[in-house]
Order: C-alpha cells, then sequence, then structure tokens
C-alpha cells in the first residue's frame, strides 16, 4: 500500500506506513490551518487503484 498526500490536487508527498502519512497529515493540517481543508490522504493498493480517502482526524477504512 501506498499513503498519498494531496494539497488541492497536487502531490505533496507519499509514505509507505500508514501510521507515518497520518502523522505528516496532521503536521501539515496544524503547520498550516488556512490550507488544510485542501489536504487529503489517499491510500493506494499495489497495483495504483485508490483504496479509500480520507481527511485529516480520520482513519482510512479498506473494504474487507
Amino acid at each position: 500500500m501506498t499513503y498519498s498526500i494531496f494539497d488541492a490536487g497536487n502531490l505533496v508527498t507519499s509514505f509507505d506506513r500508514e501510521d507515518e502519512a497520518h502523522e505528516a497529515l496532521e503536521r501539515l493540517a496544524h503547520e498550516n490551518a488556512e490550507t488544510c481543508d485542501g489536504l487529503l490522504l489517499v491510500a493506494f493498493d499495489d497495483a495504483g487503484d485508490v483504496v479509500a480517502d480520507c481527511i485529516p482526524g480520520e482513519r482510512i477504512v479498506t473494504a474487507a
């Protein structure tokens, strides 16, 4: 799985671990409160397909 953070549709960074991605998302949201609404964390499977997305404070939920 790959966890990517986007800001207003532009890729900011990607992670292999969900916990690291959430920490970075929270850090980015706190650093710039004015633009945090544009942040989105998206999970991709190994084939590159979107698995789930969330906004700050939500956890990723994947289908069983």
